[in-house]
């Protein structure tokens, strides 16, 4: 290796090592390294990094740090990656512009059609979710969820029903498709197996917050307003704050003082 580019690692390494979390200087020094077996190893911890960023708000620092990465290798994970970063920090148009320039490049790659398709379901345009999504609806279990999503906001309801169902026998672990099973279940006013489609989902992620909700909902509707409330406390002992769960609660327990 020539001395200039051995110096200029050493300085890499050395601000890595100085910096530890920050992510712009580990892909910098993993862009030197790429393709090589450490190149790979400095990969991983960037991942991680980039995502401990974004958990914290640090999104301008993991849109850098993942540009940085997807110049480097080409790999639209990078650029799905600083889409969701942009889109973390505001920038909405930007982000939406970035996934779709990757779809453009990578059309068969389901992570920026899935993301594309969740951000038109937000905006309420159901047409444009089933557009990005349908190609690569069964590509995984987060494909699957969002294409049943978007067949429910078509007004598809029967059909994301059948097409949850499916997708639950042949990804039984996933908590993703269970929920949009239970959605579907619950539009086709079906609440006795939606409980058993948002109880699932709650066995396989316990954290999924919007699966109590969703679960107590479906009590409710059941008429098993006493499990609804039951449902409704368990979640609140961790999320006490939770304005949605205090809500649900209330109205609850104005339903059984009716009822009594």
């Amino acid at each position: 290796m020539p001395a200039q580019l051995t110096r200029d690692l050493h300085g890499l390494r050395e601000r890595a090592a100085n910096r530890p979390g920050d992510p712009v200087a580990r892909a910098e020094l993993c862009a030197a390294l790429y393709g090589t077996a450490e190149g790979e190893r400095c990969l991983a911890q960037t991942t991680e990094l980039i995502h401990t960023a974004l958990r914290l708000g640090s999104n301008a620092v993991a849109l850098q740090a993942s540009e940085i990465l997807w110049r480097t290798s080409g790999d639209p994970r990078w650029a799905v990656l600083a889409a969701e970063a942009a889109l973390l920090d505001g920038a909405t148009d930007d982000g939406r512009g970035r996934l779709e320039a990757v779809v453009g490049q990578f059309p068969d790659d389901p992570a920026p059609r899935t993301r594309l398709s969740a951000l038109a379901l937000a905006a309420g345009d159901a047409a444009t979710a089933l557009r990005w999504i349908e190609p690569v609806a069964t590509a995984h279990g987060e494909a699957r969820a969002g294409y049943a999503h978007a067949l429910l906001a078509a007004g598809r309801a029967a059909e994301a029903v059948d097409f949850a169902r499916e997708s639950c026998e042949a990804l039984p672990g996933e908590a993703e498709i269970f929920l949009a099973l239970g959605l579907a279940l619950l539009a086709t006013e079906q609440p006795g197996r939606a409980v058993g489609a948002f109880s699932e989902a709650l066995r396989l992620d316990p954290r999924r917050p919007e699966a109590h909700y969703d679960l107590a909902v479906a009590f409710a509707l059941d008429g098993s307003v006493p499990a609804a409330i039951g449902v409704v406390d368990a979640a609140l002992i961790a999320r006490p704050e939770d304005a949605r769960l205090v809500a649900l609660r209330e109205q609850l327990l104005a339903q059984l003082r009716q009822a009594g």
